[in-house]
């Protein structure tokens, strides 16, 4: 009997954990959430010429306080994992794809992408694969013993994320852990308007698995809407990145840089089947479903 009330009392307590770090989820996303919108009145603010007003608007983001914590006063990092319903999902059916179709470029021409919201459908996915990319990076350090060290090179990499007065906010705590070089590197990547140290990661195929990956940004030859990779099989999405490329990769590469960038694939299968094929400057891609 009293082994049984310990299992019972051991699983009610663990619900009630489970419950509380839902809640602290919903609380940390609300926070999150807030602090974007400070940042949008502030921006608006300051573009009428207001700072007094702005001023007030103005808080170093969860981010940058967590990121003081770990490198000056050795605060561990705790995060709230984002649950899949939390997640904006568009369901997409068979029926809005054709079965099949060819994709068609020609040798030293740019890809036309074909997109309403170029910031939301392909600058956004790029960037977030290019930080999963770093943080696979800092993930592998950590595990040989350099946390720090490589959280703060990622900070400096990424430091365009943030505007330069969010980063002021925890200067001071630089300055007391004596870092002002910290403080200068990152006021010098502001001041070389060195938007692209997050995207330089993206390098190779991972561009063109990052811009065509969640969104449809192609047209066929014929004129149809081309379905996400992500609704591709790994084997036809790797021809596809060759047929981008112009250039070979094996499955093996293709897996290693899906995995890197953390992307997954999701059903319904939409593209099962894609050959590449290469015509004098034509490069042709059959797709089927």
């Amino acid at each position: 009997m009293s082994r049984k009330i310990q299992k019972t009392g051991g699983r009610r307590r663990a619900s009630k954990i489970a419950a509380l770090v839902d809640e602290g989820g919903r609380l940390d996303r609300k926070i999150r959430e807030d602090q974007r919108r400070k940042r949008e009145i502030r921006a608006e603010l300051k573009k009428a010429g207001r700072l007094d007003l702005a001023r007030k608007f103005l808080e170093a983001p969860t981010e940058l306080k967590d990121l003081a914590g770990i490198l000056w006063f050795n605060e561990p990092l705790v995060t709230f994992k984002r649950k899949d319903s939390d997640a904006k999902t568009n369901a997409v059916s068979p029926t809005d794809f054709p079965k099949r179709f060819e994709l068609e470029r020609t040798e030293g021409k740019p890809l036309t992408l074909h997109t309403i919201d170029f910031h939301e459908e392909i600058a956004m996915p790029m960037l977030k694969m290019a930080l999963a990319k770093i943080e696979s990076k800092i993930a592998e350090r950590v595990r040989r013993g350099s946390e720090t060290d490589a959280t703060r090179e990622m900070a400096i990499k990424c430091a365009s994320l943030w505007p330069l007065e969010e980063w002021a906010c925890v200067f001071p705590d630089a300055a007391l852990a004596g870092d002002i070089e910290f403080i200068k590197k990152i006021i010098a990547s502001h001041e070389q308007r060195n938007v692209y140290g997050v995207y330089s990661e993206l390098k190779d195929h991972d561009t063109d698995l990052a811009a065509c990956w969640h969104n449809s940004v192609l047209l066929s030859a014929s004129g149809d809407e081309v379905p996400a990779l992500k609704y591709w099989s790994d084997k036809a999405a790797c021809e596809f990145v060759a047929w981008q490329c112009g250039d070979s990769i094996s499955m093996d590469a293709y897996k290693a840089r899906k995995n890197n960038l953390r992307l997954h694939s999701e059903r319904p299968k939409l593209v099962t089947f894609a050959n590449y094929t290469r015509r004098d400057k034509k490069h042709l891609l059959y797709c089927e479903r």
